[in-house]
């Protein structure tokens, strides 16, 4: 009984913080900023929440794309997609 009321509470938990995430996401999107920097606050509020890095970009009218975000958890890593980007645009 115990080992199921701690995955009860640690389904609660998850729920909960999924649901401060959400919360949290459908904020900063409502907010009156410019879009790029409502993407790279989204980038930041995803990292380390969902994933240890993201990276959006966008396709501008012209057909060409160009990055929005690019947010990681460690410098390292940041400096790692950086290149890549730059290698494999």
């Amino acid at each position: 009984q115990y080992r199921a009321e701690q995955a009860t509470g640690d389904q609660r938990l998850r729920a909960e913080q999924e649901s401060r995430l959400l919360a949290d996401i459908a904020w900063m999107l409502s907010e009156p900023l410019d879009y790029r920097e409502r993407l790279e606050a989204l980038a930041r509020r995803l990292v380390p929440a969902l994933a240890n890095w993201c990276v959006i970009d966008e396709l501008l009218e012209d057909g060409s794309i160009a990055r929005a975000a690019l947010v990681a958890d460690t410098p390292g890593r940041a400096a790692l997609l950086a290149e890549i980007a730059a290698t494999y645009p």
